[in-house]
């Protein structure tokens, strides 16, 4: 009876383990599916000039320009996070402006065909060609192509409908601000 005792006890030892391992596992799961909600993307809009803004499940937003440009707003701290299209940071909160420090970034040219490639460690990758076109592709592979004049603007991303528009100038025949100006 001793023995039986024992050999049911580490039985019943190796069950709680393999329990706890399977309970461990279902957990982790359930919190990737929950932080996958939490980031979902739920609508996007498409502004003038090739624009982009996401919405997300958790009411934070993000800002997609066609020259590489991100601004991230943080609902619960009404915080925005600009990062330029040289990887310079900066966080805006209640109007106080601090800056973060910079993303690293890969420029690379090509003296023979005059193309400019620059990678950043946010994975956001702009290209600008000989012409004067961009071609941006963002974290979330969203794809900004602007034409070499600057007027014509697609935006593609997989799942949702291409847009192509030409872009609007200012009345004033003056360039558009963009976070390069810092």
């Amino acid at each position: 009876p001793i023995c039986a005792r024992v050999n049911r006890l580490k039985i019943l030892n190796q069950w709680r383990k393999l329990m706890r391992l399977v309970k461990v596992e279902d957990l982790r799961k359930e919190i990737e599916i929950i932080s996958q909600n939490h980031e979902r993307e739920v609508d996007r809009m498409y502004l003038a000039k090739g624009v982009v803004v996401r919405h997300f499940a958790n009411q934070n937003c993000q800002v997609l320009y066609p020259k590489g440009e991100v601004a991230n707003f943080e609902r619960s701290t009404l915080t925005w996070t600009q990062t330029n299209s040289k990887g310079l940071r900066r966080e805006t909160c209640h109007g106080a402006h601090k800056d973060l420090p910079a993303i690293n970034c890969l420029k690379q040219s090509d003296p023979e065909t005059g193309i400019v490639t620059v990678m950043r460690a946010d994975k956001v990758m702009l290209i600008e060609y000989a012409d004067g076109s961009l071609y941006c592709q963002h974290a979330d592979g969203t794809q900004i192509f602007t034409g070499a004049a600057g007027r014509e603007v697609r935006v593609e991303k997989r799942g949702f409908a291409p847009v192509a528009y030409d872009r609007v100038s200012k009345p004033d025949g003056g360039a558009d601000a963009d976070f390069d100006d810092w």
